[in-house]
């Protein structure tokens, strides 16, 4: 938790541009992103882990910064 990644936002949601998805390249990771924002649709990014969960099967991260 906390680590922060190189990644690109792939997806910004139409009813909250704050949360969409991200891809992060290493490792190879698809999962939901938020920010304080409307997400850079299509912007590198750096983002930080807030919930890993792989029982659940859940990838949660945060714009960093």
């Amino acid at each position: 938790m906390g680590e922060v990644f190189n990644g690109a936002i792939v997806e910004v949601g139409h009813d909250d541009p704050g949360k969409g998805t991200v891809i992060v390249r290493d490792p190879a990771v698809e999962a939901s992103v938020s920010g304080a924002a409307s997400l850079p649709l299509g912007a590198d990014v750096r983002v930080s882990l807030v919930e890993a969960d792989p029982v659940r099967r859940v990838t949660r991260f945060a714009l960093a910064g």
